[in-house]
C-alpha cells in the first residue's frame, strides 16, 4: 500500500487493471491491518489518504516494495493521462505523487504489516559552511567570464549559458533518464556542431582532446559514448529506466569538468567562437595521432567507432 499525495478520492474506488486506489479511513485501515496502536506519525501518513494497493510477488520484502513503487509510478502516470481527457482539470492538478512511506504484508496470511520509507526527491536545507564557500568561490572564479558581462563573445557565451542551465536542470530533475538527456544536451552545447553526424562520437573524442590539451585526467571515451547512447535509446527508441545512478554521476562530473576546462582554454586563448575552440582542439596533430592509436588499441567497438569518426572528421 502506497499513499498518493494531493489527491482525494472520497468514497470512490478506482480500478487500475489488477490494482486499485482508494481512500482509507480508520475502519478500512484496520481491516487492512494498520491500527492506531502504531506510532502516530506513521499512522497519519496513511489515515484518510488515497492509497494505491499493489500485489507483487517475491521473497525479499525490500525488493518487492521497490518493484511495487515502480508499478505505482507507472499507474499514477496512467491515472494522470486518463484524467487529462477531462476539460475540468488544470495542469497543476496533475501534480499528485506517491509518498515516501509504504506498507506491506503477505497476502492471505495473518502477517504483521511492515512499513518502509524511501527518501523523496524534495529539498534538504543547504547549510553553508566554510569549506562549501571555498569550493564555490573556486569554481565561480573559473567560470567568471560567463557570469561577468562583456568578457567573451555573445555567441560563445550563449553556448555556455545553455550548458550551465542544462546541468542545473539535471540537478533539479528526479528521473535518471531525463537527467541523462539534459546532461548530454549540456555537452552538445559546448562540444558539437550542427554538421556533426555522429554527435556521441564527436563528444567522446573532443572530450579526450580537451582533457589532453590541459593534461587533465579523463574518463574513458567509450564510457562517455555508452552513456550518450542511452540518450538515443530514450529519445529515439522510446525506452524507459535505462540510466543508472552511476551513469548520471559520471555524466554530471564530465559536464561540469567540461565547462570548467573549456572556459579555461577560451579565456587563455582569447577565443570568440565555438568553431574556433573546436578547431583549436582538433589541430593538436601530435596528440591527435596518439589518441587515434590509443583508441584503436582499446579494441572495443565504441573506441573503434570513436577513432573512425575522429579520423574521418578531422582532415
Amino acid at each position: 500500500m502506497i499513499p498518493v499525495l494531493n489527491i482525494d478520492l472520497y468514497d470512490k474506488v478506482i480500478k487500475l487493471g489488477d490494482y486499485y486506489i482508494k481512500k482509507f479511513d480508520e475502519k478500512t485501515l484496520e481491516e487492512w491491518g494498520i491500527t492506531n496502536r502504531i506510532r502516530e506519525v506513521i499512522y497519519k501518513k496513511f489515515l484518510d489518504k488515497s492509497c494505491l494497493v499493489i500485489k507483487e510477488e517475491g521473497n525479499n520484502r525490500s525488493l518487492v516494495c521497490d518493484r511495487a513503487r515502480e508499478k505505482a509510478y507507472f499507474l499514477i502516470k496512467v491515472l494522470k493521462v486518463s484524467l487529462a481527457k477531462s476539460r475540468l482539470l488544470h495542469d497543476w492538478q496533475f501534480l499528485y505523487h506517491q509518498d515516501a512511506w509504504a506498507a506491506s504484508k503477505l497476502v492471505d496470511k495473518n502477517d504483521t504489516v511492515k512499513f518502509s520509507w524511501k527518501r523523496p526527491h524534495v529539498p534538504i536545507n543547504l547549510e553553508f559552511g566554510d569549506k562549501l564557500e571555498e569550493d564555490l568561490l573556486e569554481f565561480l572564479d573559473k567560470i567568471k567570464i560567463i557570469i561577468t558581462e562583456n568578457k567573451i563573445h555573445p555567441s560563445i557565451k550563449k553556448s555556455f549559458n545553455n550548458a550551465l542551465t542544462w546541468v542545473g536542470r539535471a540537478l533539479e530533475e528526479k528521473d535518471l533518464d531525463i537527467r541523462i538527456i539534459y546532461l548530454s544536451t549540456a555537452l552538445e552545447s559546448i562540444l558539437t556542431t550542427i554538421s556533426d553526424i555522429k554527435k556521441g562520437e564527436a563528444l567522446a573524442y573532443r572530450m579526450l582532446l580537451l582533457n589532453t590539451f590541459l593534461d587533465a585526467p579523463f574518463i574513458h571515451p567509450a564510457r562517455i559514448l555508452y552513456i550518450y547512447e542511452l540518450r538515443s535509446k530514450i529519445i529515439h527508441g522510446s525506452e524507459l529506466y535505462v540510466a543508472t545512478k552511476s551513469d548520471y554521476y559520471t555524466m554530471r562530473s564530465i559536464a561540469i569538468d567540461t565547462i570548467e576546462y573549456a572556459l579555461s582554454i577560451i579565456e587563455n586563448e582569447s577565443i570568440n567562437r565555438k568553431s574556433e575552440f573546436i578547431t583549436l582542439l582538433e589541430l593538436q596533430e601530435e596528440k591527435r595521432i596518439q589518441i587515434l592509436e590509443w583508441l584503436r588499441l582499446q579494441g572495443d567497438k565504441r573506441s573503434i567507432s570513436i577513432a573512425n569518426y575522429m579520423e574521418e572528421n578531422i582532415k
